[in-house]
C-alpha cells in the first residue's frame, strides 16, 4: 500500500469505509466484519494505532475465526505498547492458525480416504478445540 497518497485520497478511503460500516446491514452476515477489519487495518497502516484498536476488536468479535483480524489487533496492541495483551493475542493467533491448518490437512486426507473413521474423529476433535478457543474472551488492556 502506498502511504504517500494525497491526504484527500486517504480521507476518501476512510469516509468510504465509514459509510460501508453505517450500511453494513446490507452486507451478508458472514461479511459484516470486513468493513471494521479494513478500517482498523487502514488506521494501523497509517500509524493511528489507538484508532485502529476498536474497529479491529469489533472485527474479531464478529468473526473470531478470521485470523487476519486477530493478527492485526495484536499488531495494534503491540504498537500501542500493550505488550501483555499483544503477546496473548499473538499466541491466540498462532493457536487459531494451527487449528485451521490441521482442519485443512485433515479435510484433504478425508477426501482421499473418505471411509477412514480416524480422520473424521480427528476433525471432530480439532473442531472442538477450535470452538473452545473461540469461546474464550479476548484479553483486555
Amino acid at each position: 500500500m502506498n502511504l504517500a497518497a494525497p491526504a484527500a485520497g486517504l480521507e476518501n478511503i476512510k469516509t468510504d469505509l465509514e459509510a460501508i460500516i453505517a450500511n453494513s446491514a446490507s452486507l451478508e452476515e458472514p461479511e459484516r466484519f470486513l468493513p471494521y477489519y479494513f478500517l482498523g487495518e487502514y488506521q494501523l497502516r497509517l500509524g493511528a494505532t489507538t484508532l485502529a484498536i476498536e474497529p479491529l476488536k469489533k472485527a474479531v468479535r464478529m468473526a473470531p475465526q478470521f485470523p487476519a483480524a486477530l493478527y492485526s489487533l495484536a499488531r495494534a496492541m503491540q504498537a500501542s505498547k500493550e505488550t501483555s495483551v499483544s503477546s496473548k493475542l499473538f499466541k491466540r493467533h498462532a493457536e487459531l492458525t494451527g487449528l485451521l491448518s490441521e482442519l485443512d490437512s485433515a479435510g484433504i486426507r478425508l477426501q482421499e480416504q473418505p471411509d477412514d473413521v480416524s480422520i473424521t474423529q480427528h476433525i471432530n476433535d480439532v473442531q472442538k478445540r477450535m470452538e473452545a478457543l473461540l469461546r474464550q474472551p479476548l484479553p483486555e488492556q
